[in-house]
């Protein structure tokens, strides 16, 4: 996933900081979470675009 990509996720500029990053990231989450009628998949996108934006590398993670 590249920057942009992260950032149009979570409705943020690529260079947002990370308090941005965070708090676009909890706002959408309480609406994606699979426990609150979202599902498994929006919430892993949210998680990958999270932390493609504060830095790592998701798809070296095993």
């Amino acid at each position: 996933m590249t920057r942009a990509e992260a950032a149009a996720i979570l409705g943020v500029e690529p260079d947002a900081e990370p308090a941005q990053v965070q708090a676009a990231y909890v706002r959408l989450m309480r609406l994606a979470h699979p426990d609150h009628g979202g599902t498994s998949g929006l919430a892993r996108q949210l998680n990958a675009a999270r932390e493609t934006l504060n830095g790592r590398d998701v798809a070296q993670r095993g």
